[in-house]
């Protein structure tokens, strides 16, 4: 966190923003632009990054939160992509910089990643000095050691410590309410234990597999697909429709894009009902499959040719082994593209 988020992508990225208005390929006023409509997920609107100062880019650094930051790192190429030649080597620093991102901050990859990681740290650090000659900075010597570290460890984003900063923070929301400075430690400790016997006494816990949000009555004749399709459980004539599930830690509403992996490549879902058991504690996803999506590398995003063309098709708990969610942004009126997401 300390290395990346707050370290490499705050100088780069001021670095690369300083770049490209050089050149006048945008002004400041067109990244803001972008950055304030940009459509993020449901479980990123709360970590929105924040415009982009003057003062931000003449003092060479882009001082936002680790969680703004990563989401800014993830969406930059999208946000900006459109405004920036193919073949400026700038631009390939971002790219190069965007999956140095995604696999550190994947919490699963394969075993022999590390290779990979190793080569895209060397070409990126070659290609940032050779750009930007005396521009390395000790965190930049950091990703040196990170492909060995993963294949001594494992999994990089384990290791990183933006959890505990998260739970820190509780203990500084309390002690900025507090009246008094005597003894601020039992204060903090006190509110902690109350917090924690109110999580007990309710049992509410975040390792629910499933956890529904709010549903409602719906005709099984206003949903297409469904009479021929063969669902799990028995369809009445009224179903129940949930807004939203959280299934394995995954929030799935009707803006999501469900991605799955297998042998023949990666198919693409868009959510379009979230049919309900309670009963059975179950759930069926209708989606549209997706069948005409490719990588643009320009971008590092699936780019959807034909919104036309695509299949009925319904989800359940056994076809959700090994997925991502993630979702679609509308550039214009005809570029519609999926958002890459590692796990």
């Amino acid at each position: 966190m300390h290395d990346i988020l707050e370290g490499v992508c705050r100088y780069d990225l001021a670095l690369f923003l300083n770049y490209f208005i050089d050149k006048k390929y945008l002004a400041l006023i067109d990244v803001n632009t972008r950055i304030r409509s940009f459509r993020y997920s449901h479980k990123d609107n709360i970590n929105k990054p924040v415009e982009i100062t003057e003062q931000n880019l003449k003092n060479k650094a882009i001082i936002i939160s680790s969680a703004e930051m990563l989401l800014l790192v993830r969406h930059f190429c999208l946000i900006i992509g459109s405004f920036i030649p193919q073949e400026d080597e700038c631009w390939q620093l971002v790219i190069l910089l965007k999956q140095i991102i995604d696999i550190t901050t994947s919490s699963r990859v394969h075993c022999e990643t590390y290779h990979l990681l190793d080569t895209i740290i060397n070409e990126y650090l070659t290609l940032l000095n050779s750009k930007f000659p005396g521009k390395i900075k000790p965190k930049h010597h950091f990703l040196i050691h990170y492909a060995r570290i993963m294949k001594l460890v494992g999994v990089l984003w384990k290791t990183n410590c933006i959890r505990y900063e998260g739970k820190h923070r509780e203990g500084k929301k309390t002690s900025q309410a507090t009246n008094s400075r005597v003894n601020i430690s039992r204060t903090i400790a006190i509110k902690h234990q109350l917090l924690l016997n109110y999580r007990l006494q309710y049992n509410i816990s975040s390792c629910h597999l499933l956890t529904l949000g709010p549903v409602a009555q719906k005709n099984v004749r206003e949903i297409p697909f469904v009479n021929n399709c063969i669902i799990p459980f028995q369809v009445e004539f009224n179903i129940l429709v949930a807004k939203w599930i959280c299934y394995n830690n995954n929030i799935i509403n009707k803006r999501a894009v469900i991605v799955t992996f297998n042998e023949e490549g990666i198919d693409f879902y868009f959510v379009h009902t979230i049919i309900i058991n309670k009963e059975q504690n179950d759930f069926v996803i209708l989606t549209k499959r997706m069948l005409q999506c490719y990588l643009d590398e320009h971008v590092q995003s699936y780019k959807i040719y034909d919104n036309t063309c695509f299949e009925w098709v319904y989800l359940t708990k056994n076809n959700l082994f090994d997925f991502v969610v993630t979702h679609c942004v509308r550039l214009s009126e005809s570029e519609n593209y999926i958002v890459k997401k590692w796990f």
